[in-house]
């Protein structure tokens, strides 16, 4: 069983999104090697997030610190939920508590969305 392991950070240079393999030089410094043109970019380390190997409705790549909209409508009713995407350090493990909902969508990340954090219900 292999899985891929990547990262996205915003750039402090080139404010976007990179995507690719995470470093960190000797004085602290975070980086983010491309997987598109193999060049290094300077990241903002909180920024910083891991693929957590699970895609969304749509085919996005779910990572670290994305927003989340759940949705369920096994019990008859509907409900959506939003919820953020969250690695816990002790059980190193990604937590996002799904129960059985039946569609998962990306709308956003805590940094480029920071509005959305208020309608989470976590």
């Amino acid at each position: 069983m292999s899985r891929e392991i990547k990262f996205r950070a915003k750039g402090q240079v080139y404010p976007k999104w990179f995507y690719g393999y995470y470093l960190k030089n000797k004085e602290g410094d975070s980086f983010i090697r491309s997987i598109d043109d193999f060049d290094t970019y300077w990241a903002h380390e909180t920024t910083v997030g891991q693929f957590i190997g699970l895609y969304d409705i749509n085919g996005a790549e779910i990572y670290e610190k994305d927003i989340l909209e759940l949705y369920d409508d096994t019990l008859n009713f509907e409900r959506t939920y939003m919820r953020i995407v969250r690695y816990i350090r002790p059980h190193a493990m990604f937590n996002i508590d799904l129960h059985s909902f039946a569609t998962i969508r990306v709308i956003g990340n805590i940094h480029d969305n920071p509005e959305l954090l208020e309608k989470t219900n976590d």
